[in-house]
């Protein structure tokens, strides 16, 4: 799996592209394809005494549901979200 893409936090927008290849048998047939946005570097004074936190997530692309996708063994699929 490899993707790209960009967001923009002014308008809570953006694209990604992301291309799945099944080298291998997939072996399952419920597969859902999910992005979960995340943002780091972000000084915050916590109760707990830390004040850089990282991995803060932000959003879920396209759904908390996800994209179902069908792929067989040597396939190659293409999604932009």
């Amino acid at each position: 799996m490899s993707f790209s893409g960009c967001y923009n936090p002014d308008s809570l927008s953006g694209e990604f592209t992301i291309t799945v290849y099944a080298e291998g048998d997939p072996g399952a047939s419920n597969l859902w394809l999910r992005i979960a946005l995340t943002e780091s570097r972000i000084y915050y004074q916590a109760p707990n005494g830390a004040n850089l936190h990282n991995y803060i997530f932000r959003d879920m692309i396209p759904s908390t549901e996800g994209l179902d996708i069908k792929i067989k063994q040597g396939e190659t699929k293409h999604y932009i979200l």
